[in-house]
């Protein structure tokens, strides 16, 4: 298999990469400075993440790989076909995301945690994940340019959308399987010597 046309459907989407990470990082940045300087917010979105997270506590390695990739895997694809709406879904995943992560990591080191140990936790699965939620993501964007395009001038847009579900099939998807994975499989192995 020639590896330059297993890659090529990543090309078009280049443009909209750069935005996609200045809006993840400023919204992650934005979670970081709400967890350091209000609480009241902090404590609330922490108590709706350990309610959520109970739910994984008595699953198998394999159940909570197959939670984790049914999860990422239908969030990504509607932030990249949602993007159709103009680009909001995938601007508004970026936010979320974002926000809760800086606001979760500001938070354990706060409370003490070594940031080490923080990015020892969060690193091994989330390097192979946020590639593929910010590729998602852009093409969520490119959708929605061409979306534009298509009410604007009348272009098509067809050949886009194929594009971006190649591109989610053979690129995003597979990533998003091998994070959850490493999530399921590796990460809660490094919760006993960081924590």
């Amino acid at each position: 298999m020639d590896i330059k046309k297993y890659f090529q459907p990543l090309q078009p989407t280049f443009r909209f990469l750069l935005p996609t990470i200045i809006i993840f990082l400023s919204a992650l940045f934005f979670g970081i400075y709400t967890a350091l300087t209000n609480s009241e917010a902090t404590t609330e979105v922490l108590d709706d993440l350990g309610q959520f997270a109970e739910f994984f506590m008595d699953l198998s390695s394999w159940q909570l790989m197959l939670v984790i990739m049914v999860n990422n895997v239908l969030k990504s694809f509607v932030a990249l076909i949602g993007g159709l709406l103009f680009g909001i879904p995938p601007f508004m995943y970026l936010l979320i995301n974002g926000n809760v992560l800086g606001l979760l990591s500001a938070h354990l080191v706060a409370t003490g945690t070594p940031l080490a140990e923080v990015l020892i936790l969060l690193v091994p699965h989330g390097i192979i994940e946020l590639t593929g939620f910010l590729l998602a993501s852009s093409y969520g964007f490119l959708l929605g340019f061409r979306m534009y395009r298509r009410t604007r001038f009348k272009e098509s847009l067809r050949p886009h959308i194929r594009l971006a579900l190649r591109a989610f099939v053979y690129i995003i998807a597979p990533l998003l399987v091998i994070a959850a994975l490493v999530e399921a499989f590796i990460t809660p192995h490094l919760f006993p010597l960081v924590l």
